[in-house]
């Protein structure tokens, strides 16, 4: 299984719940310097257990009890020694014994499910999982337990039908969205993975970034690409208020080559944002860095004619002139960055103009003494260093 599939999942099935939940009798009240010293020996009793060394852990561990009583990191160390050491029986007693002191525990019977599980005996395992839903049926917690369990074994159908079975009780249809996506990404369901992403994403819009780079990796491992465009679209429609879908679906086309749809996203996203302009803008940033320079001199043309307040403007200008450059527009390039190294009031956007306009020169145009022209006349106004150097350098 292809490892990047398991976000967000990794989190799960890498659960220390048993370091956490187990319930023990309180043993006695320890001062200040007896816990530093519990501590340090519960170091000692975990870099045993870590080295395999289990014989001498629990040797160790039994002198802790004599010591501080029945602590309760103790005792949850005990489980993580058990179970490295696949000592199941002993497991099983230790949690019977809590849930005597705390009947119904869900978290307990959850954690005695797994030693069934990990017994072979596949049925109490299961009866044990759906017992703690009923049992904790109000706490997610729960339900990310069991969950996590089922995908530490390879049941990903388990899992999801306890996420979803979470979401009926508690009738959040958005709830453990992210977990759900994960699920069904690993199974290469991308339809469904991708309904679960979007629907975090209505729920969670600073996830964008995340969520985008995500679904845009299922792009080229999907049997049927037409079908990740066709989810997402499908979710513009369920999710109409969510913006950050068209920019989702932008990057999907910019991803395809299919700049022109890609453009109309965007145009629908700072429409819908009231933005300025500013779609269009990092728009056209996503295009150059895609090496896609004639739609990104389009889309910053775009963004003179439908921002007011020109917010982006020297940037946008900065990186036209980049991209007439790289698309092989010479003069075009040499004009627009000759006009912002001589006018623009970012210091940096006119150092770094000045700097390609050398550039443009020397190698664009083979005349390297109008280059050494221009960088002498600008060395004494730079005010970034690292330009500076590059200057000097060329």
């Amino acid at each position: 299984m292809n490892s990047n599939r398991l976000w967000p999942i990794l989190s799960l099935i890498t659960i220390a719940m048993i370091l956490a939940i187990s319930p023990s009798a309180p043993g006695q009240i320890l001062d200040g310097s007896l816990r530093n010293q519990l501590d340090r020996d519960l170091d000692t009793a975990n870099s045993l257990v870590k080295i395999g060394d289990f014989e001498r852990a629990l040797s160790f561990l039994s002198y802790m009890v004599k010591t501080y009583g029945e602590n309760r990191k103790i005792i949850s160390l005990y489980k993580v020694l058990y179970s490295e050491a696949k000592m199941y029986p002993e497991l099983e007693k230790l949690i019977y014994r809590q849930l005597a002191e705390s009947p119904g525990n869900p978290l307990l019977i959850t954690e005695l499910a797994n030693v069934k599980f990990l017994l072979n005996d596949r049925r109490a395992a299961d009866s044990l999982w759906n017992l703690a839903l009923d049992k904790g049926g109000t706490s997610q917690s729960v339900y990310i337990y069991v969950a996590g369990y089922k995908l530490r074994y390879g049941d990903y159908d388990g899992a999801a039908a306890a996420y979803i079975r979470g979401r009926t009780n508690f009738g959040n249809p958005s709830l453990f969205a992210a977990q759900l996506a994960g699920i069904y990404e690993s199974k290469r369901e991308y339809s469904r993975a991708i309904h679960e992403y979007l629907v975090e994403l209505n729920q969670n819009p600073k996830e964008l970034s995340v969520i985008s780079a995500r679904i845009q990796g299922f792009l080229e491992d999907a049997d049927n690409p037409d079908e990740i465009i066709t989810a997402v679209r499908r979710g513009i429609k369920e999710f109409p208020r969510s913006q950050s879908i068209h920019q989702v679906l932008g990057d999907l086309y910019i991803q395809k080559g299919e700049m022109k749809e890609a453009l109309e996203a965007y145009r629908i996203l700072g429409r819908g944002r009231k933005d300025d302009g500013a779609s269009l803008y990092r728009f056209a940033e996503r295009c150059y860095d895609s090496r896609a320079y004639a739609t990104a001199i389009k889309a910053v043309e775009e963004y003179f004619q439908a921002s007011r307040n020109m917010a982006f403007r020297e940037p946008a200008l900065l990186l036209k002139g980049k991209a007439q450059r790289a698309a092989g527009l010479i003069d075009e390039a040499l004009s627009t960055l000759a006009s912002l190294s001589m006018n623009a009031a970012d210091l940096e956007i006119r150092d770094i103009s000045g700097y390609l306009v050398g550039a443009i020169f020397a190698l664009d145009m083979g005349d390297c003494r109008q280059a050494v022209a221009n960088w002498k006349n600008i060395i004494q106004r730079i005010s970034s260093p690292d330009i500076e150097n590059e200057v000097r350098v060329e």
